[in-house]
């Protein structure tokens, strides 16, 4: 049986990519868009979500911004991850 709090801090991770995203969206659409801090709140929300699924499932990962990193230590866990992240790294 998963860990509930593990699954509450993952859900604390995906709700503040979900903030990021909506960010990014509403900094495109704007009137003057604003597309490189899009891009930043875009990498936080994808940030964030690996993040998220590595505390779900129990592993540790280093302090960094580093996408290519967690991808890869998401990758250990499910491979197929690979080829829906790598692409937006």
């Amino acid at each position: 049986m998963p860990n509930l709090k593990r699954l509450e801090e993952a859900r604390e991770w995906l709700r503040h990519a979900g903030e990021d995203l909506e960010a990014a969206e509403i900094l495109v659409a704007a009137d003057r868009p604003r597309p490189r801090q899009a891009l930043f709140h875009a990498q936080q929300a994808v940030e964030k979500s690996l993040k998220a699924f590595l505390v779900a499932h129990g592993v540790s990962y280093p302090l960094t911004h580093n996408l290519t990193l967690l991808m890869d230590l998401c990758a250990e866990i499910e491979t197929s991850l690979l080829e829906l992240v790598r692409p937006v790294v």
